[in-house]
């Protein structure tokens, strides 16, 4: 996306792509980030944090629309939020490494062998609050993640991905039980589950938030 060369047209949208940016999050933690994992009182007060944190942005915007030191602060914070939240494309669009990636890095942390990936694709999300401004930016990637394993490792696994970023999201598991365990080991159940990132709809967009700032 090319910003027009006039600072006043500039501004104008900048502060434009920025509310749209702080409505598509809100949006985003309403729809996307609440999966199937426990409701847990630090979860909730993490995500509770995240929104708030969305709404200020999005009302200080509106606020200060001539302030550009002001909005030039919300949009770093925008990057903030999609560097540390978002999937990241590589190679020219790939989704699935940086996916991967980070269920290998998962499964070290629980102490397990490494499991089999497969990507499902992105799709659209549904808006909640914002409109069309979710479907419009934001994205799912989800992927497919196999592996042998006690119900001990499963909760281990769940409780690491949990705690790994709270916009990650577990939207299915199962479980099917071994059924020969052997007598002298834990069962080894066949476990899957699905796994869902938050992701920008243009894979460049966060570009697009990193040329507004020079």
């Amino acid at each position: 996306m090319k910003l027009p060369e006039d600072k006043k047209e500039r501004t104008q949208i900048i502060v434009l792509i920025v509310i749209v940016s702080a409505l598509a999050l809100y949006g985003l933690f309403q729809v996307v980030l609440r999966g199937l994992m426990a409701p847990r009182k630090e979860r909730r007060e993490r995500i509770a944090v995240l929104e708030q944190n969305i709404r200020e942005a999005s009302l200080t915007v509106r606020q200060s629309q001539g302030d550009e030191q002001r909005n030039r602060e919300l949009i770093e914070r925008m990057r903030e939020y999609s560097d540390r939240h978002l999937l990241r494309p590589r190679l020219g669009g790939n989704l699935s490494l940086g996916a991967n990636e980070k269920v290998k890095v998962w499964f070290r942390e629980a102490g397990l062998d490494e499991p089999v990936f497969q990507e499902l694709g992105r799709r659209a999300v549904e808006p909640a609050r914002g409109g069309d401004a979710v479907r419009d930016l934001v994205h799912a990637y989800s992927a497919r993640v196999s592996f042998k394993a006690g119900l001990h490792d499963v909760a281990r696994v769940m409780k690491t991905i949990e705690d790994s970023d709270p916009c990650v999201t577990v939207v299915s598991l199962s479980v099917t039980a071994d059924p020969k365990p052997a007598p002298d080991m834990l069962p080894q159940h066949d476990v899957a589950f699905v796994v869902q990132w938050p992701i920008w709809r243009d894979d460049d967009y966060r570009e697009t938030l990193e040329a507004m700032l020079q």
